[in-house]
């Protein structure tokens, strides 16, 4: 079951990013082994690279057939996340429930749930709203729920309505594309924003391998940041802040 005593950080988007320790950045990266060319070699890899790297990332990020081997390597020091329905939400409903029913009981503590693309092409949110309400009803006090949207593939208006979806279903977190194979999103992200403030919690993922990309994120006020970048984006912050006169920790 979920270990209800493992807090993640959470750290507000700051006006300015280099007003942050690296402690504090450092918690916004999700990191991980999400893929289809994911082996038990990768894996392995990753999860050692996690560990060497020794800081306090806000999450591992690993598809089901590895979390159980995830939670046991590193569920006493970094939180781990499993997608759901991934990438783009083309499983049954149904489907998705038993998965997060397995993923609580290894010991996850946040999923991304993709989305019904299909239910987004064809305009039919009410189903989509139904079956968000019934995941946050069901899930929300075993594990920490992000809905997960492909934007970069949706116009500005499917967006909204699917964001109003869930709204209206109970959800406060929206992973802005699944990352995978989808690029940067600055524009959706930001329109998001501007329509909802502060009320949904974005994640920002696809494609963000430059650190200038990251910046640009936390500008837009995204304090989820999921990349395989992390220890070189936390390598430069740390040599940037330096050449502005701050410290690293």
């Amino acid at each position: 079951m979920r270990n209800m005593d493992f807090k993640p950080r959470v750290i507000p988007a700051p006006q300015n990013l280099y007003d942050l320790t690296v402690e504090d950045v450092a918690s916004m990266f999700h990191c991980g082994a999400l893929g289809i060319g994911m082996s038990q070699a990768l894996f392995d890899e990753k999860v050692q690279e996690c560990i060497d790297a020794n800081y306090n990332y806000k999450a591992f990020n690993v598809e089901i057939p590895f979390a159980k081997q995830a939670v046991d390597c590193l569920g006493d020091k970094i939180r781990v996340m499993c997608p759901i329905g991934y990438p783009m939400g083309n499983a049954t409903f149904q489907k998705k429930l038993r998965d997060v029913d397995e993923i609580i009981e290894y010991g996850v503590g946040e999923t991304c749930i993709s989305l019904d693309y299909s239910a987004m092409l064809s305009g039919n949110y009410r189903l989509l709203e139904r079956e968000i309400r019934e995941i946050q009803q069901r899930f929300e006090k075993d594990i920490d729920i992000i809905h997960i949207l492909p934007t970069t593939l949706l116009t500005d208006k499917e967006i909204l309505a699917c964001c109003e979806a869930i709204k209206n279903g109970g959800g406060r977190r929206i992973k802005a594309n699944p990352g995978y194979g989808l690029g940067i999103n600055f524009e959706e992200i930001a329109l998001i924003k501007r329509v909802y403030g502060n009320y949904f919690d974005v994640h920002a993922s696809g494609g963000i391998r430059r650190y200038e990309d990251f910046e640009h994120y936390v500008q837009l006020g995204c304090n989820n940041i999921h990349t395989q970048r992390s220890v070189d984006f936390l390598e430069e912050f740390k040599r940037r802040k330096k050449e502005r006169g701050g410290y690293g920790c």
